[in-house]
């Protein structure tokens, strides 16, 4: 399996996005391309230059401090030169100066499964579906359970006949398991084959793109490289070792209700990298910890270092 991946960045900022865009690459010197959606739609093909993409005919604006959302498009990356352009354009958006996220962004990963056959594939659904409840955790309450951007693929799980929805993890295990092709796959794990679902397989229905990619899209969008490079790593691993390793079973009822467990089960069985364990079991605590406004609105958080919310208070010396 290749080690290609891509990332989506969903942002908004007060500057005009060509102003960004300048203001990046003077920061990165990577290149990067300003353009409106229709006009990316017409390039997809053209994947080498980092791409910043807006739509003009797009009327949403952030509260009243007319904020303009825009999209921060890779082009097909691998380790070394990928994710140090990664590491700078990430950089150069500190640079703007007003650049902010909501709940409602997300940041997209995906992965290059051109060499996956089908009940590879198969796993790599089975296992996101065991484990999507503990992946919920690592994420800040916007992104768990189903929400309208960023929906859940266990839980709008639908039978055969498309329409009784699988209460059992048994149940939506054998319904995976038992896709003939990857058009019924994609229509099991999104049903309504729409592309909002935590985990994308969109791309796999032909003619949609031209490499097959299936996107994680349950992270939310975020500023800081560190937490941007370990959840590509993640989702990496995760791909790459569902697709390798023996087909995975069902939780069982005990299983699914000890969330500790499931997160050792994890990291112990599909990630199988200590790094990832122990910076996501720091971040699995401090998103238990912190309330959601503090996650989402707080700047020093998105710029990689604690705000004053959260940080512990200082004892004060007994008198």
């Amino acid at each position: 399996m290749k080690g290609d991946v891509g990332i989506e960045l969903e942002l908004m900022s007060r500057r005009p996005p060509r102003t960004v865009a300048a203001t990046v690459y003077e920061r990165s010197k990577v290149p990067l391309d300003a353009m409106v959606e229709a006009r990316y739609s017409e390039m997809q093909t053209n994947n080498t230059n980092w791409k910043l993409i807006w739509d003009w005919g797009d009327v949403r604006r952030i509260d009243y401090n007319n904020f303009i959302r825009f999209d921060i498009v890779s082009p097909t990356m691998q380790e070394g030169k990928g994710f140090n352009d990664c590491y700078k354009i990430m950089e150069g958006l500190k640079e703007v100066g007003s650049v902010d996220v909501t709940k409602s962004m997300g940041f997209h990963v995906q992965i290059d499964i051109s060499e996956l056959t089908l009940s590879k594939l198969v796993k790599v659904c089975q296992n996101f579906i065991k484990f999507e409840p503990i992946m919920d955790t690592l994420m800040p309450l916007s992104r768990r359970g189903d929400h309208t951007y960023c929906k859940s693929n266990r839980d709008k799980m639908l039978g055969p006949d498309g329409v009784t929805s699988l209460s059992s993890n048994k149940d939506r295990h054998k319904r995976i398991e038992a896709c003939k092709s990857v058009t019924e796959l994609c229509e099991v794990m999104n049903p309504g084959n729409i592309r909002n679902y935590k985990l994308n397989l969109q791309n796999l229905r032909r003619g949609s793109q031209p490499i097959r990619t299936i996107e994680f899209r349950q992270h939310l969008s975020t500023q800081n490289y560190n937490d941007a490079k370990m959840w590509i790593h993640f989702c990496m691993a995760f791909v790459h070792n569902s697709a390798r390793f023996q087909s995975p079973s069902f939780l069982g009822t005990g299983s699914s209700r000890n969330m500790d467990k499931q997160f050792e089960m994890l990291f112990e069985y599909v990630i199988k990298d200590r790094c990832l364990r122990n910076f996501y079991r720091v971040r699995r605590s401090s998103h238990n910890i912190k309330t959601e406004s503090d996650r989402v609105h707080c700047s020093e958080c998105l710029e990689g270092s604690q705000c004053v919310a959260c940080r512990r208070p200082t004892k004060r010396p007994r008198s």
